[in-house]
């Protein structure tokens, strides 16, 4: 049955990132704590002395914290008429240096920060004309938007250098940078946009920069922050009012360590700088990211949690989506098909979290139709459509997939203990001095359920005491059933989802057979590392074909057709020098950071070293495994990016022109946007693995910051060749 036109509830239940454009209207939220406090605070904000306001806003997963930024930022420009003065950027893996550059730019635009740029031009150009006898009303007109303050200047004759000259200087000011101002400056000159806006997102300044005192890298996380924080106070203006919302914080946070005291010191810095500078800066995410204002100058900061939705909350949130349909005209006009008891049920299994309790809303509306009626039973199809989406087949596949490649033996419906009813897990992994017993589950909706699994727990422990248990469930569970299943299982079950199940997967099996590993005998700890070591070996190689696979699509993208010597079978002409030792250069530097090729080859060689008893052991940890798999998707992405310029230089048959080098440039950019998406700060866990010298030499190898530099800056320094040696030879 197709779905009415006067269907309420959303398609998506997840909260949508806000962007810069106009609210689509079909946003509902209800009075919360939180809402309410959020709201009260950035109405003082808005009417407050000129000073900042740093709010931070944690919660769970689901509870409503992006729906709660959207929610201010829709009150903010409700009030200040657009999204001129205000960005929202959510965080993902890379910290505050990913932050920036993939989010928070986005957020920004070029085009976005040039028009500010010439708005700050334009009042400086008004207010010169204010003694020149000019009518008052063309001064006027140039703070007008839209208005182009350059052709003004032109059209008059006006000194143009004297207003760009104060331009940087004013922008030094307001930003607190001499750096960051005169970057700003010179986006208005047609000869300087593009370095600009490649230095801003994290290139190396060419030499037009260098020349005016641009000679930082915005290339750690420390740096972006300023970057951030200048960017912000620039786009605030004259008002001194700005909105900045930071998402998903907690994915700023480096794995298992914390921020460097560098990087701590700057987002500290920022918190400063809004509060000083009049912005109102919304930090969100789950709570582990509070750990970052665990400092004495975060006193000021006001913090607001999201808790789960009452009974109460949920039924308001149903009748104002319900007002939208047939079934009323407005709040207070009832929940339609929704009855009390369906309310009370449905929070219950949720425990109130906002996102899961609007998902089912919709199918359950849906089901509804025929009769007018919600019914238990549709809610519990309901949590069968939106969260059994991964089969059992596929999560069992996937299980096998992850024990193979933790190198680990295994058996499949496998009785534990004597006797024919003994438990029979749906894996068994030998470990210790017994084992794990893993147990795949569909949805846990009830206490029978849910006693059943702590049943078939117990029975396994009983059978082989200090045997460990996991659950998995390709599903939901219910809140109500929650903490009988943590106290069956020693923890909360892994829940499958699409996004993330593999690698959250593997590191909870590595975790829980590791524990058990720890408990038994010495000797069949040693047997079982070697076992996983060599089927950790095949797993890297099907890792690698994998990602060869990518790299030989990326090879096609760079160079689609042959080059003219190709078709011929003759060899092409060489590149120039200075572009081979670019490449080589890189290559180089690649290699002799993880050290992977000296060791293999020192493995193999016919005077073997000592060398790889340091990365053998390391293989056996995927993280690292991952990371000699990275390390040759990064060697071959550079490969094919040299393999793609050759082809180019060898259609020429003499040197490039201006007219050539559109071609090469399209085959940087795609370099620099292929290697933008490639965590090569993944590559770190081969950093100590000895090099071809051993141990003694690991101090002489390059460090991760000079890797991504040499790398990063490939593409920007093959194009600077080529157009010099074209505006040579023009």
């Amino acid at each position: 049955m197709g779905m009415p036109d006067d269907d309420p509830f959303p398609r998506d239940a997840a909260a949508k990132a806000p962007d810069t454009g106009d609210d689509s209207g079909d946003t509902v939220s209800v009075p919360t704590p939180a809402t309410l406090r959020s709201g009260r605070l950035l109405d003082e904000y808005l009417g407050g002395d000129g000073l900042g306001t740093v709010l931070a806003i944690s919660g769970g997963r689901g509870c409503g914290k992006t729906h709660l930024a959207a929610l201010l930022l829709r009150r903010w420009r409700e009030r200040t008429g657009g999204p001129d003065h205000d960005a929202y950027a959510a965080a993902a893996e890379g910290g505050f240096l990913g932050l920036y550059k993939t989010a928070f730019l986005a957020a920004v635009t070029r085009g976005r920060l040039t028009a500010c740029v010439r708005r700050y031009y334009a009042e400086i150009v008004a207010d010169s004309l204010k003694h020149t006898g000019l009518p008052p009303e063309i001064a006027q007109r140039l703070r007008e938007p839209g208005v182009d303050p350059q052709r003004f200047v032109a059209r008059f004759h006006l000194a143009e250098s004297t207003f760009l000259r104060e331009l940087g200087g004013q922008l030094s000011k307001v930003t607190g940078s001499g750096e960051f101002g005169t970057a700003f400056m010179l986006l208005l000159r047609p000869e300087a946009g593009d370095q600009v806006w490649e230095w801003l997102r994290g290139g190396a300044p060419d030499q037009l920069l260098r020349d005016r005192r641009i000679d930082t890298r915005i290339a750690t996380g420390a740096l972006a922050l300023e970057a951030i924080g200048a960017l912000v106070r620039a786009l605030g203006g004259r008002s001194r009012r700005f909105v900045l919302v930071l998402d998903d914080l907690e994915k700023v946070l480096p794995s298992g360590s914390s921020p460097s005291e560098e990087t701590l010191e700057a987002f500290h810095g920022l918190l400063r700088m809004a509060r000083d500078q009049g912005v109102f800066l919304v930090l969100s995410g789950r709570p582990e990211f509070l750990s970052l204002l665990d400092r004495q100058d975060a006193a000021h900061i006001e913090r607001v949690e999201v808790d789960a939705l009452s009974r109460d909350e949920v039924a308001a949130y149903i009748e104002a989506r319900m007002a939208r349909t047939r079934h009323g005209a407005g709040p207070g006009a009832g929940p339609g098909p929704f009855e009390p008891e369906i309310v009370d049920y449905m929070v219950a299994l949720t425990g109130g979290n906002a996102r899961d309790t609007i998902r089912l809303c919709r199918p359950c509306y849906r089901m509804s139709l025929p009769t007018g009626q919600v019914t238990r039973y549709m809610v519990r199809e309901a949590v069968r459509e939106c969260f059994e989406t991964v089969p059992l087949a596929t999560v069992r596949e996937r299980v096998a997939e992850a024990l193979q490649r933790l190198g680990r033996p295994f058996h499949t419906d496998h009785p534990v203990g004597p006797g024919t009813g003994a438990p029979r897990p749906d894996f068994w992994v030998p470990a210790g001095r017994g084992g794990l017993a893993v147990f795949l589950s569909e949805s846990v909706l009830d206490a029978t359920a849910a006693r059943a699994l702590g049943a078939a727990a117990d029975a396994v422990r009983e059978a082989v005491p200090g045997a460990g248990t996991l659950l998995l469930i390709g599903g939901f569970v219910a809140a109500t059933v929650a903490p009988a299943l943590d106290d069956a299982f020693g923890g909360p079950p892994l829940l499958v989802t699409p996004e993330r199940f593999s690698a959250g997967l593997d590191e909870t099996l590595r975790r829980a057979i590791g524990g058990l590993d720890h408990h038994g005998d010495p000797n069949a700890a040693v047997q079982t590392e070697l076992r996983r070591l060599t089927a950790m070996q095949d797993s890297t190689q099907q890792y690698l074909e994998l990602l060869g696979a990518q790299v030989e699509q990326l090879s096609i993208r760079l160079h689609r057709e042959p080059s003219p010597e190709s078709a011929r079978g003759e060899t092409a002409r060489p590149l120039p020098a200075e572009a081979e030792t670019l490449f080589t250069g890189a290559l180089t530097g690649l290699r002799d950071f993880t050290g992977l090729d000296a060791v293999l080859g020192e493995m193999f060689g016919s005077a073997p070293s000592e060398a790889p008893i340091g990365m053998l052991p390391r293989l056996r940890n995927g993280e690292a495994a991952r990371a000699a798999g990275l390390a040759k998707l990064v060697e071959s992405v550079v490969l094919a990016f040299r393999d793609g310029v050759r082809d180019w230089h060898a259609r020429l048959g003499a040197a490039p022109t201006a007219a050539d080098l559109p071609r090469l440039r399209g085959l940087c950019r795609t370099y620099e946007d292929v290697l933008e998406r490639t965590p090569i700060h993944q590559l770190s866990p081969l950093r100590e693995a000895p090099s071809r010298g051993g141990p003694g030499d690991r101090g002489t190898r390059l460090r991760q910051s000079d890797v991504n530099g040499l790398l990063n800056d490939l593409g920007h320094q093959i194009r600077v060749t080529f157009e010099a040696a074209a505006a040579r030879d023009g």
